[in-house]
């Protein structure tokens, strides 16, 4: 939960964060849990919940929009900052990416690679994690010397300790947005719920979400 923000509401009625990968969330959802609030970079799995009728088109908003980077164990791939795709043709290791499947991140990851026309040379060693989390833990753990990332992943923990991030251009993806849906019926809940999305949208709000490696939505 964003720094403040639950402070200012639990006395009203409590903020509970569940996190865990959107389509699990999403099944959840469709068969009626209780959640007030979908944050998420899935915008696939927001045009089906509205489908379904789970919330309404007009409770969706966009709130960030992330970026895509490289992640190299310790001193490799040249120094901080090196090109993403440059450092990709010397690496040998495994390359940690999130199912493309089910993934934004991972979607936005092999049509870098496809754009690229790396993904013929990388595809032998490439290592599908079931989302994002799953292949920063690969990095983390060692089981990948490199993984295609969240940069929101790779700015704090054993990522930011023991490894190095390289940008990758933006305009070999669609656009990464991460996306909200107001769930909430009764009025509490939706009102705690709107007010969050409110923040999020704020210029503290957006602030934070920087601090955290995700941009302002375009």
């Amino acid at each position: 939960m964003l720094p403040g923000f639950a402070e200012e509401h639990e006395p009203h009625i409590p903020v509970l964060l569940v996190t865990g990968a959107t389509t699990q969330l999403s099944t959840q959802i469709a068969h009626g849990a209780p959640f007030s609030l979908l944050l998420t970079a899935d915008q696939q799995t927001v045009d089906r919940l509205v489908a379904q009728q789970a919330a309404q088109a007009s409770d969706r908003f966009v709130f960030a929009r992330g970026e895509l980077v490289l992640w190299t164990a310790g001193d490799s791939g040249g120094p901080e900052g090196s090109q993403g795709l440059d450092v990709l043709t010397d690496l040998e290791g495994p390359l940690a990416i999130a199912n493309p499947e089910v993934a934004p991140y991972g979607r936005a990851a092999m049509e870098t690679l496809r754009a690229s026309k790396l993904l013929d040379s990388l595809e032998p060693r490439l290592v599908r994690a079931e989302n994002a989390a799953q292949a920063a833990h690969f990095a983390a753990t060692g089981a990948a010397d490199a993984a295609l990332l969240p940069r929101s992943l790779c700015m704090t923990g054993p990522l930011a300790e023991r490894g190095r991030i390289h940008p990758v251009p933006s305009d070999l993806h669609q656009p990464i947005l991460h996306e909200g849906l107001i769930l909430a019926e009764n009025a509490a809940a939706r009102s705690v719920a709107t007010a969050l999305r409110d923040h999020l949208q704020s210029a503290k709000g957006l602030a934070q979400l920087q601090a955290y490696g995700l941009e302002v939505p375009q």
